[in-house]
């Protein structure tokens, strides 16, 4: 062999394995940018999720690069997942509105909103805290027009439903004025009738409830969710096991006290919703439930957040507590009687211990807000929590 001969194998050795070598850098460097984004994606999707949650083992089972010392890999391309305090990590609020529309009526027709809560879903404690509004709570409307004037929230609905014929726009509406009255953020809004709701009772067998004697019905009332066949309907103190239309008509009667006690009969319904939904395995599979179900619900939850949301809501267990914006703090009442220039019955609110409610259920890391109750009686698991 002469020596041209040897010199040219030889470049050509160091051609193939520097091309070899080549292949192999660009195939870590793919892989780890891909690594590097799913860890920064997943987060996003799966709220309170890390990557290794996911896909067991998927940060350190990268060749060469897991082995090499941190002091090796610039700072700038290390692979750091989002602590507690991180944005993707922050508690998400839903506006949950259960509206009165009726077997056969129009969506467009059905302006009422019986129920009105702020659910808050917590990622890194894995706990839900909902807060529920009086419905005669008298705040700013911000119709889409741009006009503002003083009205009951429970009015913001119909506003957004007039302006443009459809629910969305309404539940839109009533987001913006939740917002923009008390000062938060809401993320997404879950709605549903009182058909549907029946639908869903009556899906997973009733529910059981123990009902406290001071939301009682022993004297019974009448009661239709048509205004076609009313119902002579009792419930007495104690336990009782409630179909989707007893279950509905429970949580919203209020002739035999106020909307204050509605909605502590509203919180012991969606307690017991939660508590049987977990122990029945409704929710083992929150999608399938979804995809079985999801067509009573009205939201406006991304189809790609469907799974993270689920994934959150099942590890919550349930563990939820309750609190409601008319309870008072620290012995000052948050809400009291008042007549609007019009004559209308409606609640005037107290802003500071209004923004201690929404603290309490927003505040991420679960620190007592201020300022502080006099009495804190803190419940587990489906609790009702407050002063």
């Amino acid at each position: 062999m002469t020596e041209r001969e040897d010199t040219g194998r030889t470049a050509s050795f160091l051609a193939r394995a520097m091309f070899a070598l080549a292949v192999i850098c660009a195939s870590l460097a793919t892989t780890y940018t891909a690594v590097a984004s799913l860890a920064r994606v997943t987060p996003a999707l799966f709220p309170g999720q890390q990557l290794s949650d996911i896909v067991p083992n998927a940060v350190t089972n990268i060749p060469v690069v897991s082995e090499l010392p941190k002091q090796v890999i610039p700072k700038q391309v290390i692979i750091t997942e989002p602590d507690a305090s991180s944005i993707f990590n922050r508690p998400i609020q839903f506006l949950v509105v259960g509206i009165d529309r009726r077997e056969g009526q129009d969506y467009a027709a059905a302006y009422n909103t019986d129920t009105i809560m702020v659910a808050s879903v917590h990622p890194v404690t894995k706990e839900i805290r909902v807060l529920s509004i009086p419905r005669d709570l008298y705040v700013t409307i911000h119709a889409p027009s741009g006009e503002e004037y003083q009205d009951r929230i429970n009015a913001s609905f119909g506003v957004g439903v007039g302006s443009t014929n459809d629910w969305e726009a309404g539940l839109e509406q009533l987001a913006k004025d939740v917002e923009l009255n008390f000062e938060i953020e809401i993320d997404h809004y879950v709605a549903v009738d009182i058909v549907s709701a029946e639908r869903l009772f009556d899906a997973m067998g009733g529910i059981d409830v123990s009902i406290p004697y001071e939301i009682a019905v022993p004297d019974g009332l009448w009661y239709s969710n048509d205004d076609k066949t009313p119902e002579y309907l009792y419930f007495p103190a104690g336990p009782q096991h409630l179909d989707g239309y007893h279950a509905v008509a429970f949580s919203r009667v209020r002739e035999p006290d106020d909307d204050l006690h509605r909605i502590r009969r509203q919180q012991v319904v969606m307690q017991a919703f939660v508590s049987k939904a977990f122990a029945g395995g409704f929710l083992k599979d929150p999608l399938a439930m979804w995809d079985a179900y999801g067509d009573a619900v009205h939201n406006n939850v991304p189809t790609g957040k469907m799974a993270g949301y689920g994934l959150l809501l099942k590890q919550t267990r349930g563990n939820m507590s309750v609190f409601s914006l008319a309870d008072p703090v620290a012995g000052i009442p948050t809400i009291s009687d008042f007549r609007s220039p019009y004559g209308a019955a409606v609640l005037r609110w107290n802003e500071e211990n209004a923004r201690y409610w929404f603290d309490r259920i927003i505040n991420p890391l679960g620190a007592e807000p201020t300022p502080e109750p006099t009495v804190e009686a803190e419940g587990g698991a489906g609790s009702r929590a407050g002063p």
